[in-house]
């Protein structure tokens, strides 16, 4: 019998890692501040981890840590690579937490002379500081309000952080 004998042919190959992509940019609503964050999200071609990074300017530095004051900030999506896939960064996008509105507190505006110190009767706040609120004789006058974190609250009524005047009166 005749046997013929065939060599084995080994081939190389080699698998390259897939590139991950973003399908879109992130999606992130902004929220007021002193509320619950909201969460990005952005969805990619695989299923990979995905870490979110904020800062506070689009070229300024990165971190994992999640704003809370009142501000414009941006957050880009950093998808993990791996063994078979290739890492990504998505491009920023902006978002802006809200200033807190503060009410501006009703009080009584007109007082009795009395003959001693009278204080107009402003509700206190740990939000805000009163000041020109205690007078001794008839006559017309302003307390001002003062927020105490103008970085992160506006008044109600005006929607900025500047200090309000109050007027009130003292009559004979």
């Amino acid at each position: 019998s005749n046997t013929e004998k065939s060599d084995d042919i080994q081939l190389a190959y080699e698998i390259e890692k897939a590139q991950i992509t973003f399908n879109g940019a992130v999606a992130i609503e902004g929220w007021i501040y002193g509320t619950t964050a909201n969460v990005p999200t952005v969805g990619t071609n695989f299923t990979c981890t995905i870490t979110y990074v904020y800062a506070n300017a689009i070229d300024g530095t990165y971190t994992a840590t999640v704003p809370t004051n009142a501000g414009t900030y941006y957050v880009k999506a950093i998808a993990a690579g791996d063994n078979n896939l290739i890492g990504a960064t998505s491009e920023p996008v902006a978002f802006v937490i809200e200033k807190a509105t503060v009410n501006v507190p009703t009080y009584t505006e007109k007082y009795t002379y009395t003959g001693s110190e009278i204080t107009a009767g402003i509700p206190t706040s740990d939000l805000y500081t009163v000041s020109g609120d205690k007078q001794t004789v008839v006559g017309n006058y302003q307390a001002t309000l003062s927020l105490t974190d103008t970085a992160n609250y506006k008044w109600s009524n005006t929607e900025k952080s500047d200090d309000i005047q109050l007027a009130y009166e003292i009559e004979k």
